[in-house]
């Protein structure tokens, strides 16, 4: 459960943290900027028994380039803490505890009261007391507890990282607690490096007795998203006062090129290990371990492991079972003439000294396994207490189905092994999220998201597991998917929490049940639909057992309307529903597809009231077909039903008046309907009293805006065309309205910037005669801003570096704003001069900039402004061609003052298929920085096999470039999408990367080129694999002739 994790995270999750890992600073050669590899400083403060708070005075930090040795005594505190005061008090034990959990082997529980994630509580279960430990800046985080017979001690750490990134220290705070609350002894000390890392660096904590307190302190050099390498350092420190002074154990150990990726210190008080990554793809890495506390590591050979090289083998982890330590390692080999085929086998490992290993165990991935002593170290484990005595241990393994489970009724001195018949199944290899059992009969297990993320319950002790029968999930692109949070048992209940998710919505429901087989949706706990379809006010979400959540936001109140037999509520409610709401009603139309062929439905609701009516509409017999559906009500008695659909263009096939509210409606006579194009869809038909109305079409493939667009002015009876021809572009009108003697036509653009109001309006007095009015005149507010990114996708493992912003204000204008020179352009167009569906694309380059865009909205040209920092005057350089250009993209940039490039890609073109191609159309350079560009030939520029666009066109030099597809070209290969340049462009060469990737099209379609550079006679190829997971891996390829490609590394 993400919640749960969250909660174990901040609060107690575990004495052995995750190693948090960040790149540094890598030069493409393989060489290393190293960062501060210096042990850090610590000052040290002290406070008196009788101080239960931490105060601190601020003070300018020291200037210091040389990191002095680490020091004992107490000195002035020469940092400030954002927050000063950190207290405990006692806590009254609530019955209805949101979550707590057993600290294994300390006698702590931790839970979490009310939502409050910000303050820590423990209750010390022999003491019969609970405690609450606030820090007024959340910054603070408890890592480790430890009771003794009178008294809690506490670890913590405060980080300003998250609230200033310019802090180069971070504290750590001890705490010695009585049973009364009160903090007897505590003391804080800094942690100093000369610069601050990319991220805060990771510090793992023991405590095994009040005068012994552990630190594992790393650091982990700065970043480069583009070279990335990593320096690293680990330290240990030791305290026997309870933390009042540390001292370091032994020399700061460590390295570069490679990076930690994870360790566990200290198993025991003297033994300890960490993971030292050397090449991550190859799976090369060392493992370093210590038997002294910290004070000297030694590389750990596991020579038994794999003595003749047969096998890929990666380590696993080790862990301490009866006195003795417990090594894992997963192995796999190719088998000879079975093709793709792998023997998969684990290796365990003993040792009783932490120094000599013997291999003690070999067994297949698929075999239960008779080691309960090493269960856990192969992937995963969640151990839970339901009394004193009572507990469970869920192990999963790796690349497994299979699930060891025990249960121990002694506290947990001996753990037996439980039966399963039916385990989970479905990715569970994968991992767990979350297991738990309630009593001993029932529980949950949560699988990881990135399997299939569902739950299994077992009512019988854990011997079979099914999932619960809630309502049948929907999982495609269209419904989105579901999330099962986690299960609760409150008051003899189980609560099941689903968070539903789609494009448009996000909303979470409840499940509730008593014996985990008969769920009934229970009213949703706080979250709303809160981006799902909405209606006049109304917002509604089709849950995926047939249920229609409403949710009021004016009311703040929900409604939950459920699925009947005889009404049908299906994917037509998100699509077309009408609804109308006054203060205290409401009501909402939907199509039904009941079998007695009741056109349309509604449903009744009343504020300060839970329940709902359902009925079909009274209309009148007869045979009602139609595609699309309004309904308005003008006052509480008088509304509207319009009917519209094909077959051809579409009409208004019914229209229909109420004058009781609804209860009954008589169709209207309509003499002359719309006639809009089929392909468009109606935007907004009404009446704004018992004569007018409106009907408004999408804007599709016609920029005339009265052909979809139409009022009537005798009750709906005649309908005709606003004006005989409006040309505006991609604009569509989307309300109508009347005030001050005027009818007023709001219009926004239908494309471009996806589908956003605009400052111009149709008005008229008369129906008859409309002009187009920008109102009000000359005004500066900003509309509207869109961000003008580089060529990298915002869905990169690199951010997209965003240049500037433009903005359209209400007066039509546009300006850029460009951040990194704090200056505001104000370009030489209004918003409708120019066609938004066109390719658009600008830079900036130190002090210049250029804004390249499509002038005519035909695709014939395109038009270069130049600007420069600090200056208002803009530049404009016209380049046209004999004929239009299909749909295409622009790229530019500089490659240094003098040299730039602009690339149009177009397309089509090819001369055999008609589309799925596209190519570099025109090139154009300037070697005056700007103020001049030549065309180059294209003639010799691929046709790149593409579904969708390209994703990169640059130079990193005059003569060197590429041009690279997106990654869903799916049954198309790296090298079919992707070129390089060395002659400025006139010949294009395929880069060949399927050696490394599998050349199979299903193998390497999931990889795309993010960058290319050039140093030193050298090409650096940047890579992207995309489709392996959410991680989106990056590695880097090097060539002397950009023909031959070696691999060099994995980027991070």
């Amino acid at each position: 459960m993400k919640l749960k994790k969250e909660i174990a995270t901040l609060l107690l999750a575990s004495t052995l943290l995750t190693a948090s890992l960040t790149a540094c600073q890598q030069t493409p050669d393989g060489g290393t900027e190293i960062g501060n590899n210096t042990t850090p400083e610590i000052t040290t403060i002290e406070t008196t028994p009788e101080i239960t708070t931490i105060e601190t005075t601020p003070q300018t930090p020291p200037e210091t380039t040389t990191p002095e040795p680490p020091s004992t005594d107490a000195i002035n505190f020469e940092h400030p803490i954002v927050g000063e005061n950190i207290t405990c008090s006692l806590f009254t034990l609530p019955e209805d505890i949101y979550k707590w959990e057993k600290r294994s082997g300390t006698g702590v529980y931790t839970f979490v009261y009310n939502d409050d994630f910000d303050n820590h509580y423990f209750y010390v279960k022999d003491w019969d007391q609970a405690f609450k430990i606030t820090d007024e800046t959340n910054a603070t985080h408890v890592h480790d507890v430890l009771v003794t017979d009178d008294y809690l001690y506490v670890l913590a750490e405060f980080d300003p990282y998250f609230m200033n990134k310019t802090y180069p220290w971070i504290k750590v705070i001890t705490m010695k607690i009585d049973k009364s609350g009160a903090i007897l002894e505590s003391h804080i000390n800094e942690f100093e490096w000369e610069t601050r890392p990319f991220s805060s660096p990771h510090i793992d904590y023991n405590l095994y007795s009040p005068d012994q307190f552990y630190i594992l302190y790393t650091e982990e050099g700065e970043a480069d998203t583009a070279t990335a390498n990593d320096n690293w350092q680990i330290q240990v420190y030791e305290s026997t006062d309870m933390g009042k002074t540390w001292s370091p154990k032994g020399e700061p150990f460590g390295g570069t090129d490679g990076y930690l990726q994870t360790w566990d210190f200290l198993l025991t008080r003297d033994c300890g290990y960490f993971v030292y990554i050397r090449d991550e793809l190859t799976h090369q890495y060392d493992v370093y371990t210590t038997i002294d506390g910290g004070g000297t590591w030694q590389l750990q050979p596991f020579s038994c492991v794999d003595p003749n090289g047969e096998y890929f083998v990666k380590f696993n982890g080790i862990i301490v079972v009866n006195d003795k330590y417990v090594a894992s390692f997963k192995a796999e080999k190719k088998l000879e003439g079975k093709g793709d085929e792998e023997e998969k086998v684990t290796f365990i490992c003993k040792s009783t000294d932490f120094t000599e290993w013997t291999l003690t165990a070999t067994r297949t991935d698929n075999s239960p396994s008779p080691y309960e002593e090493y269960l856990g170290i192969d992937y995963d484990v969640r151990r839970n207490f339901i009394d004193d005595q009572i507990g469970y241990t869920f192990v999963f393994y790796w690349d497994t189905e299979f699930l060891t489970f025990l249960k121990t009724t002694d506290g947990g001195k001996t753990w037996e092994r439980q039966p399963i018949i039916d385990a989970p199944k479905s990715s569970m290899h994968l991992g767990i999220d979350d297991a738990q059992m309630f009593t001993e009969s029932t529980g949950f297990i949560k699988k990881l998201w990135h399997g299939d993320g569902k739950i299994y319950v077992t009512t019988d002790g854990g011997r079979t597991w099914e999932r619960p029968d809630y309502g049948a999930p929907k999982t495609d692109e269209e419904y989105g998917y579901d999330e099962e949070l986690s299960i609760e048992y409150v008051d003899g209940k189980y609560v099941l929490s689903v968070r539903h998710r789609g494009e448009s919505f996000s909303y979470i429901t409840q499940h509730e049940s008593t014996d985990l087989k008969s769920w009934k949706l229970v009213q949703p706990r706080n979250t709303i639909p809160c981006n799902g379809t909405h209606s006049d006010g109304i917002h509604y979400i089709i849950h995926e057992d047939g249920n229609l959540i409403l949710y009021i936001p004016e009311w703040h109140q929900f409604f939950i309307v459920p699925k009947r037999d005889d009404m049908y509520i299906i994917e037509d409610v998100l699509d077309s529903c009408s609804a109308v709401l006054s203060e205290t009603e409401g009501t909402l139309f939907f199509r039904d597809f009941s079998p007695d062929d009741k056109p349309i439905s509604l449903i009744q609701f009343t504020r300060w009231n839970t329940e709902v009516t359902i009925r079909p509409l009274n209309l009148p017999e007869g045979n009602y077909s139609y595609e699309q559906k309004y309904c308005n009500f003008i006052d509480e008695k008088t509304g509207y039903l319009f009917l519209l659909g094909g077959p051809n263009d579409i009409q208004l096939h019914h229209f229909f008046k109420t004058t009781d509210g609804g209860e009954t409606w008589v169709e209207q006579p309509v003499e002359t309907s719309p006639s809009i194009y089929w392909k468009e869809d109606i935007i907004c038909a009404k009446m704004l009293d018992e004569q007018v109305g409106c009907i408004f079409g999408s804007h599709h493939a016609n920029d005339d805006l009265s052909s979809k667009t139409y009022v009537s002015a005798d009750g709906g009876k005649t309908w005709h065309k606003v004006g005989s021809s409006i040309e505006l572009g991609s604009v569509e009108a989307y309300d109508f309205t009347y005030e001050n003697g005027e009818y007023i036509i709001f219009l926004r653009t239908a494309r471009g910037l996806g589908a956003k109001k605009i400052p111009r309006y149709l008005v008229s007095t008369d129906l008859e005669n409309w002009k187009l009015v920008i109102h009000p005149e000359n005004s500066t507010n900003i509309y509207s801003t869109e961000c003008i990114s580089s060529y990298f996708p915002s869905y990169s493992v690199y951010p997209a570096k965003v240049l500037y912003k433009y903005e359209y204000r209400e007066d039509g204008n546009v300006f850029l704003q460009i951040d990194a020179w704090n200056q505001t352009v104000a370009l030489p167009f209004t918003y409708t001069d120019i066609n938004w569906e066109f390719a658009r694309a600008a830079t900036i380059y130190g002090d210049k900039g250029i804004f390249v865009y499509h002038p005519d909205g035909l695709g014939k040209s395109i038009k270069i402004l130049s600007f420069t920092k600090g200056s208002n005057e803009i530049t404009e350089q016209t380049i046209t061609w004999d004929k239009p250009i299909n749909e295409n993209e622009i790229f530019c940039d500089f490659i240094d003052d003098e040299n730039g490039y602009i690339f149009v890609i177009e397309e089509g073109g090819h001369p055999d298929f008609a589309s799925g191609y596209e190519k570099v159309s025109k090139l154009y350079k300037t070697q005056d920085g700007g103020k001049t560009w030549t065309s180059i030939d294209c003639s010799n520029a691929p046709y790149t096999n593409l579904r969708e666009c390209m994703i990169l066109a640059k130079f990193a030099t005059a003569d060197i470039g590429i041009i690279a597809g997106r990654h869903w070209a799916s049954d198309y290969s790296f090298h079919e999408r992707t070129y390089i340049t060395k002659d400025g462009g006139l010949t294009w060469i395929p880069v060949d990367l399927s050696n490394f990737f599998d050349s199979s099209p299903d193998k390497d379609w999931g990889i795309q080129a993010y960058d290319l550079q050039y140093i030193d006679g050298t090409y650096y190829l940047y890579v992207q694999a995309v489709h392996e997971g959410a991680d989106k891996p990056c590695y880097l390829f090097t060539s002397s002739d950009g023909v031959e490609w070696s691999y060099l590394k994995k980027v991070d």
